[in-house]
């Protein structure tokens, strides 16, 4: 029979009885072959395009293909076996491929070093080790990420076949900040696939943050980031460093009051407002609150309403009106919820001395019906003592309106039984009413007499009435070794229906002074 030839190294198998005187030739060209399968690295330079491998160079061990590729490069095998080959090419992204002549083949990666076998139709890769084994515990960094923002790729600088493989992990480093929430990842070129968070949604536009380190996991659909979700109520406090989280990291109403424990937060954490604000809401309906001003905060306060019978409401006060508070204005806010004065309120004192009269200073409220004038004091010498009124000024009324007058007195003394009573006169006096009748001087040559009184003056306001007076007072001297006491009593009318403003007592002879100490106290009565 004739020798016949293996498919895989070409080997002469020989026939028993031939070759005579040849035989050993043959051996030795076998063992050759043998030996270039075994230990033999054999080179070949590609450019691009195919290189069909010779029997000889597909027996070598180890095939290192090397040059500058212009294109893609396909090395083509006719022996059915399995070979290590080694892609040391350069020159662009061109890829070189191991292949049958009719069949598909195996790319090569620049740099990678792979086995391979023809199995009589194609050429496929020969694992060393169980791929998915390795792969789907793989957790590896791939350097900063390419692509575009919404459009990531990344490259591992290892061969990890044409196809994604559930479990495997990749992190890289982010080099731009998603704009859509539709993001893909492409690892190594096999292909790309959806980003989305653990949860099955989609990341937020901004949550891929530039220059941030991001882990991709295969899901076997998707590619799932990690720390896209928080699990519910798992976030304390504890975990957050001081003032870490800003506003900007938290999406518009996103924290729920259910989130914030109770009395947890404090003034300093709320908006600043003004000065001399209040916290509250002026705006109809439900809303956020406002920074409201005195005006708008007491607006917003029920009004005090008096008692009626039946009780009142507490609320704010009615305001006063324009100069309540001037000094002889001034008002009190009664349980019947308006502003009043009271039986009799303080107008003025003055205090007396160096001068022949006291006189007010300020304008009598005219809402005061009744004036009473409260004085006490001593003259330097013996004069008699007039009141004077005046309107608005002061215009001190004189003869021209008139006083009218009746009094009468009573002297009492020690050095005599009894008191003798003093004459009741009508009288009118040019520019007052004269309290201290002709004749009876309140001083004497002798004594520092005291004269003290009370007067009693209407002031209605009425366009009819005059005003009526009434002057109950007394004055007492010593006399040598007597002692007089003299008391009368005054009634009379000023012819006015004006109301007065002012009030004066004065010495009518104008030269004599009230002694220092002297006082006259205005009180007023609604």
């Amino acid at each position: 029979m004739a020798d016949t030839t293996s498919t895989v190294l070409g080997i002469v198998d020989q026939e028993t009885g031939g070759n005579t005187n040849t035989w050993g030739d043959i051996a030795d060209a076998n063992f050759a072959k043998l030996e270039k399968a075994i230990a033999t690295t054999v080179l070949v330079a590609a450019t691009g395009g195919t290189d069909t491998l010779s029997d000889d160079d597909e027996r070598g061990q180890h095939i290192v293909v090397s040059g500058t590729l212009a294109s893609n490069s396909e090395l083509v095998m006719s022996l059915v076996k399995s070979i290590i080959v080694s892609n040391t090419t350069t020159g662009g992204s061109y890829t070189v491929t191991v292949k049958t002549a009719a069949g598909s083949g195996v790319v090569v990666p620049r740099g990678e070093t792979m086995i391979v076998r023809n199995d009589g139709t194609n050429v496929v890769e020969v694992p060393v080790f169980d791929r998915d084994h390795i792969v789907e515990n793989l957790y590896r960094y791939a350097g900063s990420a390419g692509g575009t923002a919404d459009a990531i790729t990344a490259t591992l600088a290892m061969y990890l076949g044409s196809s994604n493989v559930e479990g495997m992990s990749v992190s890289c480093t982010l080099a731009a900040t998603n704009t859509a929430t539709s993001v893909t990842f492409n690892l190594n070129g096999i292909g790309a696939a959806t980003v989305l968070r653990r949860d099955g949604a989609a990341p937020a536009i901004g949550e891929l943050l530039i220059n941030t380190v991001r882990t991709f996991t295969f899901d076997g659909t998707n590619w799932i980031i990690s720390g896209g979700v928080i699990a519910n109520d798992s976030v304390s406090t504890a975990k957050i460093i001081d003032d870490a989280v800003t506003t900007a990291k938290i999406v518009n109403d996103a924290v729920t009051t259910a989130k914030i424990v109770n009395s947890a937060v404090t003034l300093a954490k709320l908006a600043n407002i003004a000065t001399a604000r209040f916290i509250g809401r002026t705006t109809a309906g439900t809303g956020v609150p406002e920074a409201l001003t005195g005006t708008q905060a007491t607006a917003l306060l029920n009004a005090f309403v008096g008692d009626s019978g039946s009780g009142g409401t507490k609320g704010l006060v009615p305001a006063p009106a324009a100069n309540d508070a001037d000094e002889g204005k001034l008002k009190f806010l009664g349980a019947g919820g308006s502003w009043f004065r009271p039986a009799w309120h303080f107008i003025e004192e003055i205090v007396a001395g160096g001068s022949d009269q006291a006189m007010t200073s300020a304008a009598i409220d005219a809402a005061y019906e009744w004036i009473r004038i409260t004085f006490e004091g001593v003259p330097d010498a013996a004069d008699r003592l007039q009141l004077n009124v005046a309107t608005t000024g002061p215009a001190w009324l004189s003869n021209k309106y008139g006083y009218y007058g009746n009094w009468h007195y009573y002297n009492f003394n020690t050095g005599s039984a009894g008191g003798s009573p003093g004459v009741s006169n009508t009288i009118t006096v040019g520019d007052g009413i004269e309290l201290v009748g002709a004749g009876y001087d309140v001083a004497s040559s002798t004594s520092d007499p005291g004269i003290q009184g009370q007067i009693l003056i209407n002031n209605f306001n009425s366009t009819s009435r005059r005003r009526m007076v009434s002057v109950p007072y007394c004055d007492c001297k010593i006399d040598g070794a007597q002692a007089q006491l003299g008391i009368q009593d005054f009634g009379g009318v000023i012819e006015t229906t004006a109301r007065l403003t002012h009030a004066r007592l004065i010495w009518d002879t104008g030269t004599t002074d009230w002694r220092s100490g002297s006082r006259m106290i205005i009180e007023g009565r609604a």
